[in-house]
């Protein structure tokens, strides 16, 4: 089980972003991450995933290899969207049984925070650790 996870593997390559200087790579990260966090409206969040794309494509990085970097955080993921789908109010619930309402805003909050969280995760990965030696860091 252990062996899927790549959390912090550097993957040495020849790509553009394995080139670019560490130095750079933290302050874009770090930009990275407040854009993630401050986006409101849904261009915001196709632009975040469109330069992801972009990203992922210029580091040459296996996509399969990507999508493993999500299986440390999937138990924050998950435990995230149930805490936001549960504790947003709305206007009318979708359901309602004795104390628990659930409202179409809970399950549209939930679902834009894991996109974040998942934008987070794999631009910090592809971005920085999978790319930059821990020397260079």
């Amino acid at each position: 089980m252990l062996n899927d996870i790549t959390l912090g593997q550097y993957f040495p390559g020849k790509s553009i972003i394995h080139r670019i200087d560490a130095r750079v790579k933290i302050i874009v990260v770090f930009l990275f991450i407040c854009s993630v966090f401050t986006t409101t409206n849904y261009v915001g969040y196709i632009a975040m995933y469109v330069l992801l794309a972009l990203i992922i494509g210029l580091s040459q990085i296996n996509l399969r290899t990507i999508i493993k970097s999500i299986k440390p955080v999937l138990f924050v993921l998950i435990f995230t969207a149930i805490v936001n789908v549960f504790m947003t109010d709305g206007q009318t619930p979708i359901l309602s049984f004795y104390f628990i309402k659930i409202y179409p805003e809970g399950l549209i909050f939930a679902t834009l925070m894991a996109l974040r969280i998942i934008c987070l995760v794999i631009g910090t990965f592809v971005l920085l650790t999978y790319t930059t030696s821990p020397v260079a860091l």
